[in-house]
């Protein structure tokens, strides 16, 4: 099994269903995905594996801002 946090392939998907950004997590979770402003984004989560995980829906960009905390939905307690 791939340690908790790492190796998750994180997709920025606009609201067309077209994945526009994408970054693997590192050890700790953390990921980092640069994108165009504005609204109508989901983040997608998948496992080392490829199958999607859980997303993250209605995600708004704000110009000049960094967004922080967008976790990956998963219980923690299974």
């Amino acid at each position: 099994d791939t340690p908790a946090g790492a190796g998750y392939v994180v997709e920025l998907v606009n609201a067309a269903g077209v994945v526009v950004g994408s970054a693997v997590s590192d050890s700790n979770g953390s990921y980092s995905i640069s994108a165009i402003p504005g609204g109508g984004y989901s983040i997608q989560f998948r496992r080392p594996s490829g199958s999607v995980l859980g997303a993250i829906g209605s995600v708004t960009l704000p110009p000049g801002t960094t967004v922080v905390d967008q976790n990956m939905p998963v219980d923690p307690s299974g």
